[in-house]
């Protein structure tokens, strides 16, 4: 059946004989008396499907969910939701239904059977909803479908009031029905603490009240699958959408038909330039990224989620030290501690780069105010006459000869040029104020303290 779906009588009633031709050819060369019993229930669910599959095959494919059910996915969303409502656009499509259903008719079907099939809390609910406009329905999710559980067919007084106050439309009866979850569609995409729940055996249950038309209800028997999507509005209906498929009554699913057409994967050898891998692995990340360390959790908890309120008479800083050290415990240096903690550069390390920068800017001027000097002609320098080998006399030695000479005075314009440029620094350079460490943090965590609490301060 997985792979032959018959769409007429004919073909539904061959496809069961012959399974049913088969059964009995065991039954009668008594190939396996054991399983008599077995055989003769197979007989007889082979004659309940010639039935019932033709039932369905109705349901799916001719009369579809019901005008009532039609009416509310196009009023309150579902796949007719979109549906054209134009009469005259479906006159000119050659196969179109010949039942033209518009909006406006969607409007009458569910306002009558509102009225007379409901009862009188959802009727008056209905009511004021529709004069506020304020008319919703929810998909129910993690549902196949729904399973019947009793059929009801319309009362004489539904009949009676339909023929009296709408007679061009249709009576509804009800049907009772509940969850249903097909094992063929695979696993749902549930969260971890769904999952738990749902291994217990402890996931959501439904009951559900549709309500379908008479020529309908004679197609559906309690047991029926129905593969749809269910919705349910704000004033206490549901009605399905679009009917995917109908499973008879004995339907069950077998783990083995999800080997039919199954293949081994093969490996794949590809190897594709460097930027395909990087697009590839990039891709990989953003649909699995990467779990985070337990470091990284504790990180990302105590910067961003923890709210750090202490007492009034606590000592904030004492707070912040702690997370210092908790943050150093796991590993983190204080670089990344202040980049998470938005801290300032440490007391000491500012006092080295301050020093250093001031030699070396000291250093600078100092060269750049020699270079000027230089070019102006400002400083001249004499060369020292030392006296030839000749002129030394045998009483005098060299050390005599140096002490005699005059000693090189300093020009007065280097000096005034040097004195000028240390009175520019002294005034152009500002005192730099040193902030305490611990003030800094404190600071810090008392903004990040009163954030976390509101409208309350610290004093």
């Amino acid at each position: 059946m997985g792979h032959y779906n018959p769409d007429t009588k004919e073909d539904i009633k061959l496809c069961t004989d012959t399974m049913k031709n088969f059964f009995t050819y065991l039954l009668y060369h008594n190939v396996c008396p054991e399983q008599k019993e077995d055989l003769e229930e197979a007989r007889r669910t082979c004659d309940r499907c010639e039935k019932e599959l033709w039932m369905n095959q109705q349901l799916v494919h001719n009369e579809g969910p019901g005008h009532f059910n039609r009416a509310c996915s196009m009023l309150f969303g579902g796949y007719y939701f979109e549906a054209v409502d134009d009469p005259e656009a479906w006159k000119k499509v050659r196969w179109a239904n010949p039942d033209i259903f518009t909006r406006e008719i969607a409007r009458k079907v569910v306002k009558y059977a509102t009225a007379i099939a409901g009862d009188d809390r959802m009727t008056r609910k209905f009511k004021v909803l529709v004069e506020w406009n304020r008319i919703e329905a929810k998909k129910i999710e993690d549902i196949d479908g729904f399973e019947v559980i009793s059929v009801e067919q319309p009362s004489e007084e539904t009949g009676a009031y339909y023929r009296e106050l709408a007679p061009d439309l249709l009576p509804v009866g009800k049907i009772k029905a509940k969850e249903f979850r097909d094992p063929s569609r695979g696993p749902y995409d549930l969260t971890p603490w769904e999952q738990i729940d749902w291994d217990a055996g402890f996931a959501p249950t439904y009951n559900f009240e549709f309500f379908v038309e008479a020529p309908l209800l004679a197609l559906i028997l309690p047991g029926m699958k129905f593969i749809t999507a269910v919705y349910e509005t704000n004033f206490g209906m549901h009605f399905y959408d679009e009917v995917l498929a109908v499973l008879p009554t004995n339907y069950l699913f077998l783990y083995n038909d999800w080997m039919m057409d199954y293949k081994e994967p093969k490996e794949i050898d590809w190897i594709g330039d460097e930027q395909e891998i990087e697009r590839r692995k990039a891709d990989d990340m953003i649909i699995s990224p990467p779990e985070f360390s337990e470091a990284e959790w504790v990180l990302h908890v105590l910067t961003n989620e923890m709210k750090w309120v202490p007492r009034m008479s606590a000592n904030p800083e004492v707070h912040a030290k702690n997370v210092i050290k908790a943050l150093e415990w796991i590993g983190y240096s204080m670089k990344e501690i202040r980049e998470q903690l938005g801290l300032t550069e440490g007391l000491r390390l500012k006092k080295r780069i301050v020093k250093k920068e001031a030699v070396k800017e000291e250093a600078v001027m100092e060269e750049a105010v020699m270079e000027e000097a230089v070019k102006e002609g400002a400083i001249k320098q004499e060369p020292i006459e030392e006296p030839a080998a000749g002129e030394l006399t045998g009483e005098e030695s060299v050390e005599e000869v140096v002490i005699k000479k005059e000693p090189i005075e300093e020009p007065v314009e280097k000096k005034a040029i040097k004195e000028e440029a240390i009175k520019v620094k002294v005034v152009q350079e500002e005192p730099v104020e040193e902030p305490v460490e611990e003030a800094v943090i404190k600071e810090r965590f008392l903004r990040v303290t009163m954030l976390s609490r509101g409208t309350q301060t610290i004093d």
